[in-house]
């Protein structure tokens, strides 16, 4: 039983830092999932290159991702060690279930991180952010 937070490592290079109990699989698109009854944190990395075969920078990247965010209400932006992200936080109906959701993009040279973290509780919005803020890519 894992009780303390974990990172964990994703696919690209990226990593995420979240509570241990939570169950987690990867999917054979590349999707990393992982949940509890309350929560669920979602990711997929997409690689990125320039026309001429050159790496785009982590701006470019980043407002690539940014027109693909939902209508939501902005979130604090993320941009720390060469990483730059949006994320928007609005409610979603999800399986008949009603649900808040944090949909996140954090852009590193030539690669996309989508991030969706989904809550049941609005006051868990905090939690949302923090998770979405503990992405790092090496």
């Amino acid at each position: 039983y894992r009780r303390y937070p974990v990172r964990v490592q994703l696919e690209g290079g990226w990593s995420i830092e979240v509570p241990g109990e939570l169950a987690r699989e990867r999917n054979e698109d590349h999707t990393w999932t992982a949940w509890d009854q309350t929560r669920t944190v979602w990711f997929h990395p997409l690689r990125f290159t320039k026309p001429g075969g050159g790496a785009p920078s982590a701006a470019e990247v980043a407002e690539v991702g940014r027109k693909s965010l939902p209508e939501g209400a902005p979130l604090p932006p993320l941009d720390r060690a060469g990483l730059l992200g949006e994320a928007v936080f609005g409610v979603v109906e999800e399986d008949g279930r009603t649900l808040w959701r944090l949909s996140g993009v954090t852009g590193a040279p030539g690669q996309l991180a989508v991030c969706n973290v989904y809550i049941e509780n609005e006051a868990d919005r905090d939690w949302a952010v923090r998770t979405w803020h503990s992405l790092r890519h090496t």
